[in-house]
């Protein structure tokens, strides 16, 4: 645990030396693994949520505009994308769309975008 509470030190110096005209942005997935003190060096905290599933669902449509989505199962593949942020679901949707145009087809099939969700599940989890 020292070297980590060295590391956090030497990051809390770098904020509170930097005098220069730019910003600091910083990101993370896991807030509750880091210390309360680097929170206080920074303006603002921007807590993004998950999708629910009617933001799930417009995503894959807007991604998926050239494609038809007649035939999809909407409630397997929202089931599919619980869990992935937007940026998942969107790489989903390219990853579906990939297959669709491989197989030369003009539809994305319920199939190619549960398994490109459940794939960017592996890669995320």
């Amino acid at each position: 645990m020292g070297e980590i509470r060295r590391v956090l030190n030497s990051f809390l110096k770098f904020l509170e030396n930097d005098n220069g005209p730019g910003l600091i942005i910083a990101a993370t997935n896991h807030p509750e693994l880091l210390d309360k003190a680097l929170f206080r060096r920074f303006d603002d905290v921007i807590t993004y949520v998950l999708p629910d599933v009617e933001v799930a669902r417009g995503i894959l449509e807007a991604r998926l505009t050239g494609y038809s989505l007649d035939h999809v199962s909407w409630s397997s593949v929202l089931d599919a994308a619980a869990g992935l942020s937007q940026g998942e679901i969107s790489r989903a949707a390219d990853e579906a769309a990939k297959v669709a145009v491989l197989g030369e087809h003009n539809s994305v099939t319920t199939a190619a975008l549960v398994t490109a969700l459940n794939e960017r599940k592996k890669v995320v989890l």
